[in-house]
């Protein structure tokens, strides 16, 4: 696999082989989800489950992989897994072009979660879903990390890792902690996040730059791929 030597001299072949054997399901493949499946894919990961409802719209093009003119009104799920299958031919990618909602998640998330060597990925907007997922993934004791907020910010070095009852100055992380705690959840949830202080946009619109997006993904990505390379339970 000649296409992975560079990594395999970075990781080593043990290493390698511990990615290959791991399963990943992304859930939201946005500007955020899309660089986290990037980054795996490109590390070796074998085996992926992608999640999203949403079709390629052309306000997608500043920030999402892999987005482009030609692809407008085409699934993201589908044109995602067809690069990724560019890069390795031989991995698998599980397409899931549905939206998540109160009424099939456990049917969707189930069946995935309850697997062996299974990673999870959220890069989702809704904060009820957030919630009711995180509460889901928190009862299985499922390995997962969440992406906060990555609109209206600007500056890559503040991004980090945190348990979500640290964060700060990020109001998706304050919703999801406040509805956390009806559920009696209070720490214990691993999340990317920024502090750095919110553009204040009168018209209410999300900006979103691709540095920032993409430093969220890749962020979250090197999560999973250090939880699997150097384990520390």
């Amino acid at each position: 696999m000649d296409q992975f030597v560079r990594v395999i001299e970075a990781i080593g072949q043990e290493n390698f082989q511990k990615i290959q054997q791991i399963h990943v399901c992304v859930i939201g493949i946005g500007g955020v989800g899309s660089f986290a499946v990037e980054t795996l894919v490109r590390t070796g990961i074998k085996k992926l489950t992608i999640i999203d409802y949403d079709d390629y719209d052309i306000s997608n093009l500043n920030r999402q992989w892999p987005s482009n003119t030609e692809i407008i009104g085409q699934t993201k799920v589908s044109q995602v897994a067809r690069e990724a299958k560019k890069i390795n031919p031989e991995m698998s990618v599980e397409e899931i072009s549905t939206k998540l909602t109160i009424d099939n998640y456990m049917q969707i998330m189930e069946p995935i979660i309850k697997g062996n060597n299974v990673y999870v990925i959220e890069c989702i907007d809704d904060t009820r879903m957030k919630v009711l997922l995180t509460e889901l993934f928190v009862m299985n004791k499922t390995a997962f990390i969440s992406s906060m907020g990555a609109a209206n910010i600007s500056d890559i070095t503040k991004v980090r890792y945190a348990d979500l009852s640290k964060t700060e100055y990020c109001r998706v992380a304050h919703k999801l902690r406040k509805e956390l705690r009806k559920k009696k959840i209070y720490k214990g949830i691993p999340v990317v996040y920024s502090p750095e202080e919110r553009i204040k946009n009168p018209d209410n619109i999300k900006g979103s730059l691709m540095s920032m997006t993409a430093t969220f993904g890749i962020y979250l990505a090197q999560w999973v791929i250090k939880k699997v390379t150097e384990p520390t339970d």
